[in-house]
């Protein structure tokens, strides 16, 4: 996960100029953190609970061409720098599934979280037995 702080307001107010630094990171730990807290409340099973609410927002934005911005995994061809992986980045949703991938500004710590991630991901799949 990598919090797009640069991009998250408050009432139209970056988020940095409302909480102290401090606070922010502790928000971004319980976020990163949400899953397995919900797991460990229901004492079995899983935290299905957001991505079944994520998945039913992209079915009505399907459904209904709504063309809503919405986080999706997408194969990436050279958007934020990456090539060949598919990661999370905001899309555009319609009739066609993904239609846009969607560019937003991102800082340099943010690119370099995002860089990051992506290789995270490759080296994992480099770990998987290859199918024949």
């Amino acid at each position: 996960m990598v919090p797009v702080l640069s991009q998250t307001r408050v009432g139209g107010q970056p988020i940095t100029e409302l909480l102290p630094r401090e606070k922010i990171e502790e928000m971004i730990k319980k976020a990163r953190n949400r899953g397995a807290e919900i797991v460990k409340l229901l004492g079995s099973g899983s935290a299905y609970y957001s991505p079944s609410a994520a998945v039913f927002k992209m079915i009505t934005a399907i459904a209904g061409d709504t063309r809503q911005t919405l986080v999706a995994s997408s194969f990436l061809s050279g958007e934020y720098g990456l090539n060949d992986i598919c990661i999370g980045v905001p899309c555009r949703i319609g009739k066609g599934g993904i239609e846009e991938i969607v560019k937003i500004g991102l800082s340099k710590e943010e690119e370099s979280a995002l860089r990051r991630s992506a290789e995270s991901i490759k080296s994992t799949i480099a770990l998987l037995p290859s199918v024949k």
